[in-house]
């Protein structure tokens, strides 16, 4: 009986062992902005789905909304600013490729989160959300998270706020600043990223955004930078948390040296 038990435990590790080192089916590879985890880090392999269909819808739709709040003289207060706009403000904002990929990746990392920490604004090994960059150049100045799978599905959770705010007395009664960020015209810039698990369980929508001056710095791409339908998404974690971050995703896997490889010539490839 004792041989059995310990036959059963050896197969239990097993098991164990190859879930966590086994290889998702994904065709495409995609890279954390580090080629190169951080000391007590590691990466590990996430299988889902990005979406890119609804670029050109999302960004439509987020017009639509600051040439309303433009035409009708919106009033509120943001982080302390007040704004009153008037129709001679209206700024259309415009895709950013560069905040594309900062929020693709974090999109991906909310989702591994979702079921055991929920969404915030932290990335899973700690580190602020602002710590995700791919071109220091085109870094993010705002970020708002939704647990939602899809652009538009993202902007509607967002939009919900417009009730709390009175446009005329500019007084509101919950927070706006997910949907009101989105309406100031000096922030000209967006990208959006989404991302589910492959068992569906977790799933993000997350937005950047950046206020660029012209004639300063450099002009962020406004061709779309990021990978569409299934990927193996690479998320630096804690060595530590690995394991309960692989058993509770379906199909994820410590990332092994020839994944980092393919991921880092996918992203040459993309740049």
């Amino acid at each position: 009986m004792k041989n059995w038990k310990k036959l059963v435990a050896i197969l239990c590790a097993a098991t164990l062992l190859a879930a966590m080192f086994a290889v998702p089916a994904s065709a495409l590879t995609r890279t954390s902005n580090r080629l190169v985890p951080k000391p007590g880090n590691t990466f590990i392999a996430v299988p889902g789905e990005f979406r890119t269909d609804e670029i050109a819808a999302a960004v439509a739709e987020i017009n639509a909304w600051r040439k309303e709040a433009c035409n009708l003289h919106y009033r509120f207060t943001l982080n302390g600013n007040k704004y009153h706009l008037k129709p001679t403000d209206y700024r259309p904002i415009h895709w950013s490729g560069e905040l594309e990929m900062i929020a693709q990746t974090r999109a991906a990392e909310e989702a591994l989160q979702s079921e055991s920490v929920g969404i915030d604004h932290n990335r899973p090994d700690g580190s602020p959300c602002w710590d995700a960059v791919y071109d220091k150049d085109v870094p993010s100045m705002g970020e708002n998270c939704a647990g939602d799978f899809g652009l538009l599905a993202g902007l509607k959770t967002w939009e919900g706020e417009k009730q709390y705010l009175d446009p005329i007395t500019g007084k509101t009664t919950g927070n706006i600043g997910h949907w009101a960020c989105l309406l100031i015209p000096s922030n000209n810039y967006v990208g959006i990223g989404t991302f589910r698990t492959l068992n569906k369980k977790g799933s993000a929508c997350v937005l950047e955004l950046l206020g660029h001056v012209a004639g300063k710095g450099k002009k962020p791409t406004s061709v779309p930078m990021g990978m569409g339908g299934v990927v193996t998404q690479l998320i630096e974690v804690p060595i530590i948390d690995a394991p309960k971050y692989i058993a509770e995703n379906s199909g994820a896997a410590m990332a092994t040296d020839a994944m980092i490889k393919a991921a880092k010539m996918a992203a040459d490839n993309n740049g």
